[in-house]
């Protein structure tokens, strides 16, 4: 997910980040049939589990980024995406206890890990090859998602100006990454590339229908 902001002259990247351990794809010979594709990705992946242990945390002053307020941008996202993929949150204690730890980072932490300056929000997960899935004569592949899984939110002068607003479309659209949405959808949902042509916090029925046919 990309973002032209309008007091910066670059462009902010929304990233996600796999690790696809797929050594049978090519020769999965049973599949199923797919009734949705809303995304400019050939792949989709999904949690084996109803419920995922989640620990947040943060190291940077930003009001917006506080541990409650990520919290709050959490809970946005799991209430958001919970009619299409079923999972519920438990919330842990320790990040050594967690399927899905997401927090705010400093440029400084981001760029240490090898997250690129101008990212405001990236999603790091594998995953294993399940199944072939089938979709207009046109072959897809389902991944189930090794945990752990990270979500980091990064803190810099490029998103220094964000509203309240503008990082829960990023947590939403980042935690549809973390769910098993791959790749982007169309102008105006909350899974589009460009987060300044967003209309809303919360995705769309065919997001939902996409992601919800693999839960």
């Amino acid at each position: 997910m990309k973002l032209k902001h309008s007091l910066v002259s670059f462009t902010i990247v929304f990233m996600l980040v796999l690790v696809s351990l797929h050594p049978s794809k090519a020769s999965a010979a049973t599949g199923i049939d797919l009734s949705y594709w809303y995304t400019d990705s050939s792949d989709i992946y999904y949690w084996d589990t109803s419920t995922i242990k989640t620990f947040t945390g943060t190291n940077v002053t930003n009001s917006l980024l506080s541990t409650t307020k990520i919290n709050e941008y959490v809970s946005l996202g799991f209430s958001s995406w919970n009619s299409a993929t079923g999972l519920s949150r438990n919330i842990v204690a320790s990040q050594s206890q967690a399927n899905l730890a997401i927090g705010g980072i400093s440029s400084s932490d981001a760029s240490s890990i090898g997250i690129p300056v101008n990212v405001a929000g990236v999603t790091l997960y594998s995953g294993t090859f399940a199944i072939n899935g089938y979709y207009n004569n046109s072959t897809k592949y389902i991944y189930k998602i090794s945990s752990p899984t990270n979500l980091y939110l990064v803190n810099s002068s490029a998103t220094s100006s964000f509203t309240e607003t503008t990082w829960k479309k990023v947590v939403v659209h980042e935690m549809g990454h973390a769910f098993g949405y791959t790749g982007h959808y169309n102008s105006g949902n909350i899974m589009q590339e460009y987060i300044e042509n967003v209309t809303s916090t919360t995705p769309s029925t065919n997001e939902k229908n996409h992601i919800g046919q693999v839960y």
